[in-house]
């Protein structure tokens, strides 16, 4: 509602603002979010893995507190330091600990914070209030001056860990605590994709779902991931700090801009200030935006030299999910054609010119394609750093995307239908029958893509929506 609602009155600016996203606040429904219903006093009351206490079916904007160390962030870290049992057991305990005494101190201290987030978000007018933006402001204020706290217990759990850990350990600790920092930064949610990605974490989770994790080379893998350790994690909490004067200062300059161009028959002064508001809070976005890519370019980069220390399908598979996760719109390629040359060149009876012929296409294939993607993969993360800059983006500005990024798709088609043309070309009609099942399902696969996005786009325009997915 507050959406449309902006939607019109800022309709002469022919942009469109994602308020509910704007500056890292959203709104949190009290059942999301993996809400844990533990110690629950009331009916409908549950704690949250955001560590607060939730009514279900209400809304709070998310104020950015560090989440308290869960069961998995745990296990991971007890994993990392390589425990003996009698370690693993203190180290039971003193979690054990930290959660009863973390637990204590948010009902105290950070509980109020969340009922008067709560409190605004129930006037929903916060991107248009000025007067709601500055207690959303002081809300901030008061959520710094309680997390020394929090941040003091948490010291606490880690210093008597410490106290039971070898000199070896003790190494191995300090990773740990790079890593708790990283993810205490995404208490506040980053727009850009990729940018709250911890890639010791995604390593993690690989390895208990049994992906083999034997580097080649163990010195140059952890040397790699110490390495990743004192590059990222500044850039995470230079993110986070700017992200939160964002959704401070931001909300502030979002809010009086918004009363400005309320006002009916606005003189050219006060649209030109309203105007100049908008010029600051988009160069606060900015700052964040910026630093939110770097990060993910560092993770791409940092991925793809920790994979190549590992098993080739442990290395795909790595990559294959992080690519999926980070550019949605650009991966998995729906026409990619490696399948089919991969069951051709498999075949018993090529001869080698065949076999020559197949190599030399699908190596062609390769450089084309990857072309197209880079190219698909630039678009679209210029597209995250330019709406995320102004917080929104134009009609016009859409339909001219978005029809870049289905020419692109076009061309990676024509791309496969090239390489498989100079396949078929290069096998005799009884090999090319033999790849029947192959060439189906790449048929098949490229059939559904096309009929996925046409169906969605009819539903889109139905329902009177101009962002027809997968290229929003």
């Amino acid at each position: 509602m507050l959406a449309r609602w902006l939607c019109r009155r800022l309709f002469k600016l022919q942009h469109v603002l994602a308020v509910l996203c704007v500056g890292g606040v959203a709104s949190l429904g009290a059942a999301g979010d993996d809400a844990q219903p533990e110690g629950a006093n009331k009916p409908g009351e549950m704690w949250t893995s955001r560590g607060h206490m939730a009514t279900a079916g209400a809304s709070y904007y998310v104020i950015s507190v560090p989440h308290p160390i869960g069961e998995e962030e745990w296990d991971m870290y007890a994993t990392e330091l390589v425990l003996s049992e009698a370690q693993g057991r203190e180290f039971r305990r003193l979690y054990g600990a930290y959660l009863v005494e973390d637990r204590a101190y948010r009902a105290e201290s950070i509980q109020p914070l969340w009922e008067r987030s709560g409190k605004i978000a129930a006037s929903n007018d916060l991107y248009t209030n000025e007067a709601t933006a500055k207690r959303f402001a002081e809300l901030m204020s008061d959520r710094a001056a309680a997390l020394p706290g929090l941040l003091a217990i948490e010291n606490r759990l880690f210093e008597g860990v410490a106290a039971y850990l070898s000199e070896e350990q003790l190494d191995l600790m300090e990773h740990v605590r790079n890593q708790r920092r990283r993810a205490r930064c995404n208490a506040a949610h980053c727009r850009f994709p990729g940018s709250m990605i911890d890639l010791s974490r995604m390593l993690y989770r690989a390895s208990e779902e049994g992906l083999d994790l034997t580097p080649a080379d163990p010195e140059m893998f952890r040397m790699l991931l110490d390495e990743y350790d004192w590059v990222i994690t500044p850039l995470f909490e230079r993110r986070l700090k700017l992200n939160l004067r964002t959704q401070v200062e931001g909300n502030v300059l979002m809010a009086r801009a918004a009363e400005l161009w309320a006002v009916q028959g606005a003189e050219t002064e006060t649209k030109a200030a309203a105007e100049e508001l908008d010029r600051q809070r988009r160069a606060l976005n900015r700052g964040e935006i910026r630093t939110a890519r770097r990060i993910q370019e560092l993770n791409r980069m940092y991925l793809a030299l920790l994979a190549a220390e590992l098993p080739a399908d442990t290395r795909r598979e790595l990559i294959d999910r992080f690519n999926g996760s980070t550019y949605p719109v650009v991966y998995p390629d729906p026409y990619d054609a490696h399948a089919v040359f991969e069951a051709a060149l498999a075949m018993p009876d090529l001869s080698d010119k065949q076999r020559g012929e197949l190599k030399s296409a699908l190596e062609l294939y390769r450089v084309q394609q990857g072309e197209v993607t880079d190219r698909m993969l630039r678009q679209y993360l210029d597209w995250k750093q330019r709406t995320g800059v102004v917080s929104g983006y134009g009609f016009d500005e859409y339909d001219a995307y978005s029809e870049a990024m289905r020419k692109l798709q076009g061309s990676r088609q024509a791309v496969a239908d090239m390489a498989l043309a100079m396949l078929r070309e290069a096998l005799t009609e009884s090999q090319q029958a033999d790849l029947t099942p192959e060439l189906a399902a790449w048929e098949d696969r490229a059939s559904a893509f096309e009929a996925h996005d046409a169906l969605i786009q009819e539903r889109f325009q139905l329902a009177g929506w101009q962002w027809p997915r997968p290229y929003d």
